[in-house]
């Protein structure tokens, strides 16, 4: 079961559509929720650092005003955080830390069984225009479950598309998926993609069978011999709500012909991606 639940918070809709989802999460598992923000003190100060000794002073004083205009920023993300949890009814604790923000989410993530975050961060808010890039080295590096969420948050998860290769990561996800899974009635659709679209299907259907033994009865499984994005662009974006996948760790010789689903889904960023 999942008991504890980390919101990973900046001052978007992205994340309150985390926060939101977060919600729902924990309602369904009896778990509390705990929000997170991060000031990132070393880039704002990074940022500041003056060319000529004689700015110093200004520099600091101008690295001064931009963190305490960034606490601010994060206190209020994190009491609209607690304005959701409390709407809905959720246990919940606020978290400020300060350093580099993918490496404090990770750090504090350690502890939690979930980390529900945006597709799209906005954590360097002081120093950079548009979205940053720490999820894609959190779903990297993670330790934890993550569940990166799009800006829309259109209700409850129904239907969940699993990507499953036989290797190690894609194992580990489908069992962190199946403890998600527990108290849900998803409708599930595991694909596997390889070049043998035999042997494709019967690790999708091995896939399958796992489930099954987790009480997940509304199972299709298939293979095919085309790239997994391509399948999925095909019949599963815009037709599911969740997808879930291994993280892929190229090797660049052997691996040139396949592409990463998660990768691909933070770039597309309107369907919910769960990675263990």
């Amino acid at each position: 079961m999942i008991k504890r639940i980390l919101v990973a918070i900046d001052n978007s809709p992205h994340a309150a559509a985390a926060t939101q989802r977060a919600c729902e999460i924990a309602h369904a598992h009896n778990a509390e929720t705990a929000g997170l923000a991060v000031v990132d003190t070393p880039e704002i100060i990074g940022q500041t650092t003056p060319v000529y000794p004689e700015a110093a002073v200004l520099a600091a004083e101008a690295s001064q005003e931009l963190v305490a205009e960034a606490e601010r920023t994060v206190k209020s993300a994190l009491e609209k955080y607690a304005a959701l949890c409390e709407t809905a009814h959720v246990p919940h604790l606020e978290i400020i830390r300060e350093g580099v923000p993918a490496d404090q989410i990770l750090r504090v993530s350690r502890l939690f069984d979930l980390l529900v975050i945006g597709v799209r961060t906005f954590f360097h808010f002081e120093t950079r225009e548009g979205p940053g890039d720490s999820l894609t080295r959190i779903l990297r590096e993670s330790a934890t479950p993550v569940l990166a969420v799009p800006r829309f948050n259109p209700g409850p998860f129904h239907t969940v598309t699993v990507v499953f290769d036989g290797s190690a990561n894609a194992a580990r996800t489908l069992r962190d998926f199946a403890v998600f899974a527990h108290p849900y009635d998803f409708k599930i659709k595991i694909v596997s993609s390889h070049r043998d679209e035999d042997h494709a299907r019967q690790v999708a259907e091995a896939a399958a069978a796992y489930l099954r033994a987790h009480g997940k009865t509304d199972l299709t499984a298939f293979g095919t011999k085309h790239d997994i994005v391509d399948a999925l662009e095909d019949d599963v974006i815009g037709a599911t709500d969740l997808i879930v996948a291994g993280q892929h760790h190229r090797q660049p010789i052997k691996d040139l012909f396949k592409r990463s689903v998660p990768d691909y889904l933070v770039k597309e960023g309107h369907t919910s991606l769960f990675i263990g």
